[in-house]
C-alpha cells in the first residue's frame, strides 16, 4: 500500500476501517480485530489507527485497509471491475476515466478501478451488472490501496455533472 499517494483529504477524515477477504468476500473489522458495521460511526477509525492496526503482528491478519462512505461526506465511489484488457484499460473503462478526471487506483485484485469523486449518488440503484459498474455514496465502503493510476489527478475532484451522466 502506498499510504502517501493516498489523497490527504480522505485520510483526514475518521471513516476507515480494516478488511478481510473471506468466504463471503472483503469483510470489514474495526481496529480491535471484531467485525465492523459499515453503518455505526462507532466502529470506525482514523487513517493512522487502521494503518498501524494493519502494521500490527498481534492482531489478526488482515488484507488491507477501506473507506466507509457516510451521508456526512461529499464522496462517492465508482468501481469498475475487470476493466484491464493486455495491461490496458478497456474502452468503457478509459472513458469513465476520462470523464470523471478524479482520484483513481487500482482495486486489490489489480483487474479493477476505484474512483472517488465528490459528488452525490444520482438514485438509489448501485450496480450496473452488465457494465460491471457499482457507485456508493454511503453505508458501504471502498478497499483503498494506494495504487494510483498514472495520469490521474492526486486528488479528489468536484464531478456531480458526471456522475450523473454515468
Amino acid at each position: 500500500m502506498n499510504e502517501e499517494l493516498i489523497p490527504t483529504e480522505l485520510k483526514q477524515r475518521k471513516q476507515w476501517v480494516l478488511w478481510k477477504l473471506t468466504d463471503k468476500g472483503k469483510v470489514p473489522f474495526r481496529v480491535n480485530g471484531l467485525a465492523a458495521d459499515k453503518t455505526n460511526v462507532m466502529h470506525w477509525a482514523s487513517f493512522n489507527e487502521v494503518v498501524n492496526a494493519l502494521n500490527d503482528d498481534v492482531l489478526e491478519e488482515f488484507d488491507g485497509i477501506g473507506y466507509v462512505f457516510s451521508s456526512s461526506d461529499p464522496y462517492t465511489g465508482i468501481d469498475l471491475d475487470d476493466c484491464f484488457v493486455d495491461g490496458g484499460l478497456t474502452e468503457q473503462a478509459r472513458s469513465i476515466v476520462e470523464s470523471l478526471n478524479s482520484y483513481t487506483e487500482r482495486s486489490p485484485s489489480g483487474k479493477g478501478l476505484h474512483i472517488l469523486v465528490k459528488a452525490t449518488k444520482p438514485g438509489p440503484r448501485c450496480k450496473n451488472s452488465k457494465k460491471d459498474i457499482e457507485m456508493y455514496d454511503e453505508a458501504a465502503y471502498f478497499t483503498v490501496t494506494g495504487d494510483y493510476l498514472e495520469g490521474t489527478p492526486r486528488t479528489i475532484g468536484q464531478r456531480q455533472q458526471e456522475v450523473n451522466a454515468l
